[in-house]
């Protein structure tokens, strides 16, 4: 039997019908590649049934003991089709962004019903947008949190589109068999397993609790001192209306793989966070509210071993940095932030990602479920870290190949991602077949021109870009023709 572990159960605690925590793969695709060369519905949710009754956590449900006293378990769905997940929507204005911008938000932030397997699908057929192929269709999948974190996504990802064998069709335990020893089992097995995680717990504290200890002391330390630099407060830390927006933007490895060597460290993600930094910045300053300061962002580390790369469910930790949105100059906040995630990182070691990752796990469910009780209905998710950052960046690599569904060609890979009050924006940043892809999931009051502000990506790289190549090529620089005085 598969039963879930603490941190998985989290997410179920964490959602309200006002804060949606499903996380969603958003395929573009060129339908001339299809057996007819056209859209064809039918065959594309039967394949995508094929696939979900290879994969447990995609054809199983939960089964929730009482008052959520312990995990849940992983049980058979009887009579599963795909076909029931999916939903269709065919462009009405075939060239509409702004409608399947719509589509997608309101796709996103619709809760998924947890009496069901954790997923759903939108597909879109009927695209004529400029930057897509003649009649082109997407395909969303959505995926709880509870089941999935990013990594979970990309091996959907590689099984619905062929880059690993899809397998046979899985068997799952039926609920009739987890209620078999009556009242009297279920009073065990939940006594058994509260006290089993505790226990649990003890070795991760043992290695956690003393690296903790000490990061506190050093923390009271700068606060008494004064040396410790206050996060900017800005829009993203305000409550969120119930009108969201996405968008996204795409740029070439290539290129920044070209712009790394300016750094010995420099990394894709650190790239990936100056852009972001470089548009929240512009962004703001385009609102009359110039930061002062850095804002702070939540970045979730995979923390699977070998082995772990196809599980379910979610093993990560989360590390905060500090994103230097008050530096104008886009190569010192390249710098800024390469120092600090490399100082990140190297805490992390110290403390070790895993005993992080198994103290969350470990969490003995009878605890939660009083945690829960006494902050009132939805009042875990109250208790978000919203305190240790106010953006989220998720970086996740997905294939370096071009994918195909049955023939048409993926031409894009993106995704959404959930926001909540405190945690205004989450940036997705996700890799696919030589582009780097940054989207952006928030709300109209929080991001009030979303086309404007991926503009502001776009500006925020164009800006690296040109200030390393400078760096790099001194010499394009002093052939430049002096400016003319005033």
């Amino acid at each position: 039997m598969r039963q879930f572990h603490s941190l998985d159960r989290l997410f179920l605690d964490i959602e309200s019908p006002e804060t949606s925590v499903g996380i969603t793969a958003l395929y573009f695709y060129d339908p001339t590649g299809l057996p007819e060369g056209k859209f064809d519905y039918d065959l594309i949710v039967e394949h995508i049934n094929q696939v979900m009754l290879t994969i447990p956590v995609m054809c199983g449900k939960l089964h929730r003991s009482p008052l959520d006293l312990d995990n849940p378990y992983l049980v058979e769905q009887p009579n599963f089709h795909a076909a029931d997940h999916i939903i269709h929507h065919e462009m009405e204005d075939t060239n509409s962004i702004k409608e399947l911008s719509r589509v997608t938000n309101d796709y996103q932030y619709t809760c998924i019903d947890t009496k069901k397997p954790l997923w759903d699908a939108l597909i879109i057929s009927n695209i004529n947008v400029k930057t897509l192929p003649k009649d082109a269709f997407a395909i969303a999948v959505k995926m709880h949190h509870t089941i999935a974190d990013g990594m979970t996504g990309i091996d959907l990802t590689c099984k619905l589109h062929g880059l690993v064998p899809i397998g046979k069709p899985v068997s799952l335990p039926n609920k009739s068999e987890l209620e078999a020893g009556g009242i009297l089992g279920l009073g065990t097995r939940i006594i058994s397993n509260n006290i089993k995680q505790s226990i649990k717990m003890l070795k991760p504290i043992s290695q956690v609790g003393p690296q903790l200890g000490m990061k506190l002391i050093n923390r009271s330390f700068d606060t008494l001192t004064n040396v410790l630099a206050k996060p900017e407060q800005t829009r993203f830390a305000n409550p969120l209306n119930n009108n969201r927006v996405w968008g996204y933007a795409g740029f070439e490895i290539k290129k920044l793989k070209q712009m790394q060597s300016v750094l010995p460290t420099c990394t894709l993600n650190d790239l990936a966070c100056t852009i972001i930094s470089g548009a929240i910045r512009e962004y703001l300053e385009y609102k009359n509210e110039t930061p002062q300061s850095f804002i702070k962002a939540l970045a979730p580390l995979n923390t699977r071993t070998k082995g772990q790369e196809a599980d379910a469910g979610n093993e990560i930790n989360i590390m905060s940095l500090d994103i230097p949105i008050h530096i104008e100059d886009p190569l010192e906040a390249l710098v800024t932030v390469n120092k600090a995630s490399t100082l990140k990182k190297q805490e992390q070691e110290k403390i070790g990602p895993q005993s992080v990752s198994e103290l969350a796990k470990n969490v003995p469910p009878a605890l939660l479920s009083y945690i829960s009780l006494i902050t009132g209905k939805n009042g875990i998710a109250n208790l978000a870290p919203a305190s240790i950052g106010n953006i989220v960046i998720s970086n996740v690599r997905g294939p370096d190949v071009e994918m195909n569904l049955l023939g048409a060609k993926m031409t894009n890979f993106t995704g959404l991602a959930p926001v909540m009050d405190g945690i205004g924006a989450f940036f997705a940043v996700v890799s696919y077949n030589g582009t780097l892809n940054i989207s952006v999931s928030s709300s109209d009051n929080i991001i009030e021109e979303p086309k404007y502000f991926i503009d502001c990506l776009e500006r925020s790289f164009s800006r690296l870009e040109n200030k390393i190549s400078t760096r790099l090529n001194p010499a394009k620089e002093m052939l430049k023709p002096a400016k003319k005085s005033a």
